[in-house]
């Protein structure tokens, strides 16, 4: 009888354990802490018996896409934005540095100079004739050590050197008719290579700028895209412009030609200081005040 009292007695325990499990487990997937597939509902004879998966891997999958987070980006909304255009470059220097054989034609940029970096050209979105970026690479170098008779043990690794920024930015510009690469970007590279990387007090002789990239994801409707992600690029000289080639094929497309940039360092920032999911709850319910309420410039 005894023995029988005990059998139930353990029984018990087993459904109780059980049942608790259970319902740590159902609060568990409320509160975003249980594993969703899978879970190890109770233990019984100190074996493991894996349950029936509580929600679909998929269905998870692609219910945590409709989060802003995590959403795919859009490699296409870019933009570059430079913040400097040498005084120097200008017609008057150019002439005095390059050989222009008294052709006083030569080198006037002045006035494309003007109308391409202008303020509609440049800053309402970005540079315009921007239309690709590679963003340098981050690279470290590794090596194995070298111990002799090393027989079956594998060699450990150790960090060697951080590769250099010598690639630059590298930026490609469609060609227009007034050639934001020739008479701008040609002669910016002309004048570097006459002035040097050196720093200069005047103003007037600083050839060094800063490049800004936006990467822009999208918000909800009737609400402007924020920049998902920033990277700046400081003291920027272009040092290297790539050949044109032209001929009489019947392409239509637009052409473009990459421009190198080298610069000396950079930071990558994020917008996770904005409250992004009040912004896009606000965004859903349409209610201008709770935006404006939130962040004044987003309205």
């Amino acid at each position: 009888m005894g023995a029988l009292n005990n059998a139930l007695s353990n029984a018990q325990k087993v459904l109780t354990n059980a049942t608790q499990s259970l319902l740590g487990n159902a609060t568990g997937l409320a509160t975003g802490t249980n594993p969703l597939v899978q879970p190890q509902i109770v233990q019984i004879a100190g074996v493991n018996l894996p349950a029936t998966p509580l929600i679909s891997s998929r269905d998870y999958f692609l219910t945590q896409l409709n989060s802003w987070f995590s959403a795919p980006s859009l490699v296409s909304q870019w933009i570059c934005v430079i913040d400097m255009f040498p005084p120097a470059l200008n017609s008057s220097i150019l002439r005095n540095l390059e050989r222009t054989a008294g052709n006083y034609n030569a080198f006037d940029i002045n006035v494309a100079k003007s109308l391409l970096t202008s303020f509609p050209m440049q800053r309402v979105a970005g540079c315009i004739f921007a239309n690709s970026v590679q963003i340098p690479s981050e690279e470290l170098s590794v090596e194995a050590v070298t111990v002799k008779n090393n027989r079956g043990y594998i060699p450990g690794i150790i960090s060697n050197n951080r590769a250099d920024y010598s690639s630059g930015i590298q930026l490609g510009f469609y060609e227009s008719n007034t050639s934001f690469v020739d008479m701008v970007l040609r002669p910016w590279v002309m004048l570097a290579s006459h002035y040097g990387f050196v720093t200069r007090k005047d103003p007037k002789y600083r050839i060094k700028c800063n490049i800004t990239m936006l990467f822009y994801a999208k918000t909800f409707q009737n609400v402007s895209m924020i920049p998902r992600k920033v990277f700046r690029f400081f003291n920027c000289i272009p040092t290297q412009v790539s050949q044109q080639n032209y001929d009489y094929s019947e392409k239509s497309e637009v052409t473009s030609f990459d421009v190198r940039f080298n610069f000396t360092n950079y930071t990558v920032e994020n917008n996770l200081y904005l409250p992004l999911p009040q912004i896009i709850a606000a965004a859903k319910t349409q209610s201008v005040p709770a935006l404006q309420k939130i962040v004044p410039f987003l309205s």
